[in-house]
C-alpha cells in the first residue's frame, strides 16, 4: 500500500526484498510498489511467516524504515536512517552498518535469546512479560526491560538501562551510565565511569563501582555500595512519618574488605558512601552529614540538622529546626518555622523567609538574605549593630541576628527605617515610606514602591529610587544613581558630585533606547530624560548641579 511519502510491503512465505532490485509484485504478494525502486520515506516492510531477508534501503538514502520479519528466522538490513526492527522470532537478526542512524529493536516473542548482528543498534525494547536478557553494544545504548526478571548489560558507552517491573539485574559496564531499576528488588551495578543508579521501589542492591557515582534509594532494607572514589547517596524518605536518624559520619561495622558499613534507621546499609543527600519526612529527625559536600532537606517536623565538614546545602523545611552548618562554605535555608541557625565556620550564606529564633553567622565572611516582603508592620532595624562582637540585633518580628558581614534585606509594606552595616549589602525597601541607609560598604539600595529617602553612606553605592518620588543621597564615595524607564518622575538627587570628574558620581539610565536625550530646563530647574520620539519624558531634579558633562551620565 502507498501513503503520501511512504510505502508498505507485505510479504508471505520465504522471501527476499531489496528496493534496488526489480521485482514482480505479484510474485511476492506485494500491494503497490516503490517510487523508482527506492523507498524514500519511512517504509513499512512486513515479512509474515517464513525465513525472510529484508532490506530497508541500500541506495545511500537516509530513510527511516519499519521492518518486521514476523514468524520465521529473518535477516533485516535497515541501511541509513533511524530504523525500527521488530523481532517476532528468537532467530531474527538485525544488521546495521556503523553510522547508519539511531536504530531500535523491539522484542515481542517470549524467547530468551536474541541476536543483534552488529554493534550499531542503539535501543532495545522488550514487550515480553517473561524474563529477558539483553546485552548492548560498544556504543551508547538504551535497553528497556518489561514485566519479568530481566538482565540488562550496557557494555561500553554511556548507556541508559530501564529494568521495569520485576527483580531485575542491570549492569552499566564501562563509561557513564544511568540505571533505573523500577519496581522490584533489583541489583544495579555501575562498574567504571561516573554513574547514576536509581533503584526505584523495592529492596535494591546497588554497587557504584569505580567513578564518582550517585546512588538513589527510595525504600528500606537495601544495600548501597558506592565503590571507589567519592560517591553520593540520595535517600528519598519524604514519605516517612516516623523519626529518622542518619549520621553518615558514623560507622556501625565493617565488611569483608574492611570497608565501614553504616546501617540506617530503616535497615538500609551504606558502604563506601562519602556524600549524603537526603529528603526526610514528617517526623522529628536527626540528620548529620560527613566530610564532603552534603545536601540535606529536613521536610516536615522539628528537625536537628548538622552539616559537619564540607560545603553543604541545607534546607530546614517546615517545622522548628535546629541547624548547624559546621565547617565549609555552606548554604542554609531555614524555610518555614521558627528556626535556630548557626552557620559555623566558613563563608556561609543563610536565607531566612520567616521569623526565626536565632541567626548566627559564626566564623568567616557570612551573608544573610532576609526576606521580609510579606510583612506589613513597620520595622526599625539597625543591622550595623550585629557586626559588633557579642551584640544581637532583634527585628520587629522577633528574629535575632548576630555575626553576619553582608546582609541582603527585602523590607515589607510598612514604613520602615533600615540601616545597613559595614559590608557590601543589598537593601530593597518594598512598599511604604521607607528611610534606607547604607553603611561603609559598596551597597545596592532600591527604594521599592512609594516615596522613599535613601542614604548611600560610604563606599561605591548603587542607588535607585524605583517607584514614587524619592530623595536620594549618595554620601561619601563614587556613587551611581540608577534610573529605569518609568521610575524617574519626581526624584530628587540631593548631593550629586560629578561635575565632569571621571572619578565622581554618575547617572545611569536604562530602557530609553537609542537616541534618548538628557536636557535641563532653567525655568523649572528640572532635568528631563526622553526617548528619541519623545513618547516617554521623565523629569527629576539635581539640587546642586545645573550642568553635566558626558562623563557624568550614561544612557544604556
Amino acid at each position: 500500500t502507498n501513503a503520501p511519502g511512504a510505502t508498505t510491503y507485505d510479504l508471505g512465505g520465504n522471501a527476499a526484498f531489496d528496493p534496488l532490485a526489480t521485482y514482480d509484485p505479484e510474485q511476492y504478494g506485494f500491494v503497490g510498489g516503490v517510487d523508482g525502486g527506492i523507498a524514500v520515506a519511512r517504509d513499512q516492510i512486513i515479512g509474515r511467516s517464513g525465513d525472510d531477508v529484508l532490506y530497508g534501503d541500500r541506495s545511500g538514502h537516509a530513510t527511516a524504515d519499519y521492518i518486521s520479519g514476523q514468524r520465521g528466522a529473518d535477516m533485516m538490513y535497515g541501511g541509513l536512517g533511524d530504523d525500527i526492527y521488530v523481532f517476532d522470532d528468537r532467530n531474527d537478526q538485525a544488521i546495521e552498518a556503523a553510522g547508519g542512524g539511531h536504530d531500535a529493536v523491539i522484542l515481542t516473542r517470549n524467547a530468551s535469546v536474541y541476536k543483534v548482528g552488529t554493534s550499531s543498534i542503539e535501543d532495545v525494547y522488550t514487550l515480553r512479560d517473561q524474563d529477558t536478557s539483553i546485552s548492548g553494544s560498544a556504543g551508547r545504548n538504551r535497553l528497556y526491560g518489561n514485566i519479568g526478571n530481566d538482565k540488562l548489560r550496557g557494555g561500553a558507552g554511556d548507556d541508559d538501562l530501564f529494568g521495569g517491573a520485576g527483580n531485575d539485574e542491570l549492569d552499566g559496564g564501562a563509561d557513564h551510565d544511568r540505571l533505573y531499576g523500577g519496581v522490584g528488588d533489583d541489583r544495579l551495578t555501575g562498574e567504571a565511569g561516573d554513574d547514576i543508579l536509581d533503584g526505584g521501589a523495592g529492596r535494591d542492591v546497588m554497587r557504584g563501582g569505580d567513578g564518582k557515582d550517585l546512588l538513589i534509594s527510595y525504600d528500606a532494607d537495601g544495600l548501597i555500595d558506592g565503590g571507589h572514589n567519592i560517591d553520593t547517596i540520595y535517600l528519598d524518605r519524604s514519605t516517612a512519618t516516623a523519626d529518622i536518624f542518619v549520621d553518615i559520619s558514623y560507622t556501625s561495622s565493617f565488611n569483608a574488605n574492611n570497608s565501614p558499613i553504616l546501617e540506617l534507621f530503616d535497615g538500609t546499609r551504606l558502604v563506601n558512601i562519602e556524600t549524603l543527600q537526603i529528603a526526610s519526612g514528617s517526623g522529628s529527625d536527626l540528620l548529620r552529614g560527613g566530610a564532603y559536600a552534603d545536601q540535606i532537606s529536613g521536610g516536615d517536623g522539628n528537625d536537628v540538622i548538622e552539616g559537619m565538614d564540607g560545603d553543604d546545602l541545607i534546607y530546614g523545611g517546615n517545622g522548628d529546626d535546629i541547624i548547624q552548618g559546621g565547617n565549609g562554605i555552606d548554604k542554609i535555608d531555614g524555610s518555614r518555622g521558627f528556626d535556630w541557625i548557626d552557620a559555623g565556620a566558613g563563608d556561609d550564606i543563610v536565607t531566612s523567609n520567616d521569623p526565626d529564633l536565632m541567626l548566627i553567622g559564626g566564623a568567616g565572611k557570612d551573608t544573610l538574605a532576609l526576606n521580609r516582603s510579606q510583612f506589613s508592620d513597620a520595622q526599625i532595624v539597625d543591622l550595623s549593630l550585629q557586626e559588633q562582637a557579642g551584640v544581637i540585633v532583634t527585628l520587629a518580628d522577633g528574629t535575632q541576628i548576630t555575626g553576619f558581614e553582608t546582609i541582603n534585606y527585602s523590607a515589607g509594606s510598612g514604613d520602615d527605617i533600615i540601616t545597613l552595616g559595614a559590608g557590601s549589602d543589598r537593601l530593597t525597601g518594598g512598599k511604604g515610606f521607607d528611610i534606607l541607609s547604607g553603611g561603609n560598604g559598596n551597597d545596592v539600595i532600591s527604594g521599592g514602591a512609594d516615596d522613599d529617602i535613601i542614604y548611600g553612606g560610604g563606599g561605591r553605592d548603587k542607588i535607585s529610587g524605583d517607584g514614587g518620588a524619592d530623595t536620594l543621597y549618595g554620601g561619601l564615595g563614587e556613587d551611581t544613581f540608577q534610573f529605569k524607564v518609568g521610575h524617574v518622575q519626581g526624584d530628587i538627587i540631593a548631593d550629586f558630585e560629578g561635575a565632569g570628574v571621571a572619578t565622581g558620581d554618575r547617572l545611569e539610565f536604562s530602557g530609553y533606547g537609542p537616541g534618548a536625550t538628557l536636557t535641563y530646563n532653567n525655568a523649572t530647574q528640572l532635568w528631563t530624560i526622553a526617548t528619541a520620539d519623545n513618547s516617554i519624558q521623565n523629569s527629576f531634579q539635581i539640587l546642586n548641579v545645573t550642568a553635566l558633562s558626558s562623563a557624568d551620565y550614561i544612557i544604556l
